[in-house]
């Protein structure tokens, strides 16, 4: 079986629980975590070993970053995609981490520039993201990430949150 049927699958999959579970993650009434900001844990921007990639595939404008082990490759990979809270520095340090375990992590950016702060925003960005959109920005992640030289298209993955 090639691989584009298999991520058409996937993608078709993850837009459909994109679309099911973002109602019930803006918060429920009576329910504290969305009025109550959350701690988040961030990382030291100035620790961050990987860099902001943007490129244009198939008219998608695809904007996220890119994180990668040492050495030349080629390199089992990763499409990490983000929480609620959108590629923030937490994102970035796992993709690092990754990295460090000998992937090539490439994390989209869903929310193109935004960061919540606050569970109510965070619910609203998700609660914003385009379903046509998205699947577009993963499958463009993949097809990005699939030519780049230190992945040789091989042994690509995914993982995500609670998004």
């Amino acid at each position: 079986m090639s691989q584009t049927p298999w991520l058409l699958a996937w993608s078709a999959f993850a837009a459909s629980v994109l679309m099911s579970a973002a109602p019930a993650a803006a918060g429920r009434p009576g329910d504290d975590a969305s009025r109550e900001a959350h701690p988040l844990r961030t990382a030291d921007a100035g620790s961050l070993k990987g860099r902001s990639v943007t490129a244009t595939i198939g008219g998608v404008t695809l904007a996220g970053y890119l994180s990668q082990p040492e050495g030349k490759g080629p390199f089992p990979a990763v499409i990490m995609i983000h929480e609620w809270w959108g590629l923030n520095p937490q994102i970035k340090e796992q993709a690092d981490t990754l990295a460090k375990e000998g992937y090539v992590v490439f994390a989209p950016d869903l929310y193109h520039g935004k960061l919540a702060t606050d569970p109510k925003t965070a619910g609203e960005y998700m609660n914003a993201v385009d379903p046509a959109d998205a699947l577009a920005t993963l499958k463009a992640a993949y097809v990005w990430v699939k030519e780049q030289p230190t992945t040789r298209g091989k042994k690509i993955g995914s993982v995500g949150w609670c998004m």
